[in-house]
């Protein structure tokens, strides 16, 4: 029995079904079928890795389309969320994916700095690959925005998520203007809540997040459900949207 709760997040027209012509040599400038990369750092004298990164060629066919060659990237998060220097090749490799290449980005984060987190939804606003988020053990504060900026989500069975107001540092803030930043990121934070995580926070839980510091704790199950719920909620309104007709020349029958 699988052990994974995969849901949509959001309708992909970017077709997957274009001949790829080898397009991980060309992009990558490798000769192997397999490209691994990662980043070590020490910060404050411990050692970290913020991220693994995967690529590989696959090849594949869809009904009556021709067989063709795509990249799958596969990016592991399975640390803090630090300074966005320390992904800026991380940002550059996904902005050079191409439609029908997939990006798996596999989570176990704490999370971490809401600047890496902005940083992560251009690049993956930009990409023409499809983007699939996997839970694989927590996913807390940042790391719960990163996990819905795909368009599929899967939960591991024991994965768990935690949503909480941003926090910063000022230990290098002039006082007169502590306030108004914390102001510009309390709205950047709100924002990402809103675009994002909609679908399974609602408006009530997201103003008590920033406004009173409320946490919520999820696990897949709880995490499934309420995608589940939304996205029926979402159909059935879809559906009395299809059903009453808005056009002046003809009539309507119930």
């Amino acid at each position: 029995m699988k052990s994974f709760k995969r849901c949509a997040l959001k309708n992909n027209n970017k077709s997957r079904y274009i001949d790829r012509n080898a397009h991980i040599k060309s992009v990558l400038g490798v000769s192997e079928d397999e490209y691994t990369t990662e980043k070590k750092v020490t910060l404050k004298g411990e050692e970290y890795t913020p991220w693994a990164m995967y690529i590989s060629e696959k090849t594949g066919s869809v009904d009556n389309y021709p067989e063709y060659s795509y990249i799958e990237f596969s990016l592991y998060i399975y640390d803090s969320i630090i300074d966005p220097i320390y992904y800026a090749e991380v940002f550059h490799i996904l902005r050079l994916a191409k439609p029908g290449d997939i990006v798996n980005i596999y989570i176990n984060s704490p999370g971490g700095d809401i600047n890496t987190l902005c940083s992560f939804a251009a690049a993956l606003e930009e990409t023409d690959a499809g983007i699939i988020t996997h839970v694989d053990g927590s996913a807390d504060s940042a790391a719960f925005v990163l996990a819905f900026m795909g368009d599929e989500i899967i939960f591991s069975e024991f994965s768990q998520m935690m949503s909480h107001n941003v926090s910063m540092s000022t230990s290098r803030m002039d006082m007169a203007n502590i306030e108004k930043y914390a102001k510009i990121t309390k709205e950047t934070y709100r924002g990402m809540l809103e675009k994002y995580c909609y679908r399974v926070l609602t408006e009530d839980e997201i103003n008590n997040i920033c406004e009173n510091g409320m946490e919520i704790h999820l696990t897949s199950k709880e995490c499934d459900e309420r995608l589940t719920k939304w996205i029926n909620e979402h159909n059935e309104e879809q559906e009395k949207k299809e059903d009453t007709c808005s056009c002046e020349s003809c009539t309507h029958e119930e």
